[in-house]
C-alpha cells in the first residue's frame, strides 16, 4: 500500500481507497501493467511506421534533367516541420501560465501567428496589456507578424466563447 494525493483536496490517502475520506472524491483506478505494455507497443509501432521511408524505384527512361528536378519523396532531415520559433513560443506560454505574470490566468497559441492570453475581466480595456504582451514576445525573439488577443478567461470556462477584451499587432 502507498499514499497518493487526492486530485481534489490534495490530502494524502491510501492508494487502495475507493474514495477520499476528506472530500469524498473517487480515487481513479490504477492502470494495469498489461495496459501500459499495450500502450508502449502501440506508440513504438506508430513511431516505427512514421520513421520508415517509402522505397522508390528510379525511372530508367528519365533524362538527367528530369532526375535532377524530380520532387523528393522524403523530407530532408535539416528541414523542420514545427511552426516557426517553437521554442520561443513555448517559453512565452510558460511565462504567461506562471506566477511570474499575475494578471494572466492562461495562454495559448491558436495559430502560428495568434497568441491569446486569458485574464479576468475587470471592466477595463486591455489593449495596453496586449501591447505589453507584444513586448514580451519581442524580448523572446518573436519580433513581428504576430497578433495578441486578451480574452476573458471566465467567459471561456463557462461557455467556451472567446470574449475579446483587448488586442494588439506586434
Amino acid at each position: 500500500m502507498s499514499l497518493i494525493k487526492c486530485k481534489e483536496c490534495r490530502e494524502k490517502i491510501s492508494s487502495r481507497a475507493k474514495t477520499c475520506p476528506q472530500c469524498g472524491c473517487p480515487v481513479p483506478a490504477k492502470t494495469s501493467l498489461f495496459t501500459w505494455l499495450i500502450l508502449v507497443l502501440i506508440g513504438f509501432g506508430a513511431y516505427t511506421i512514421t520513421q520508415t521511408p517509402t522505397p522508390t524505384k528510379p525511372n530508367p527512361t528519365a533524362t538527367v534533367t528530369e532526375t535532377a528536378t524530380a520532387t523528393p519523396t522524403t523530407i530532408p532531415s535539416n528541414v523542420s516541420l514545427e511552426p516557426r520559433n517553437q521554442a520561443a513560443k513555448d517559453s512565452v506560454v510558460a511565462i504567461f501560465k506562471s506566477d511570474e505574470e499575475p494578471t494572466a490566468r492562461d495562454a495559448i497559441w491558436t495559430s502560428d501567428s495568434m497568441f491569446k492570453v486569458g485574464v479576468i475581466d475587470n471592466g477595463s480595456n486591455r489593449n495596453g496589456y496586449a501591447s505589453y504582451v507584444c513586448e514580451v514576445l519581442r524580448e523572446h525573439g518573436l519580433s513581428s507578424g504576430y497578433s495578441v488577443e486578451v480574452v476573458d478567461i471566465v467567459s471561456i470556462s463557462r461557455g467556451g466563447e472567446w470574449t475579446e477584451l483587448g488586442d494588439a499587432r506586434c
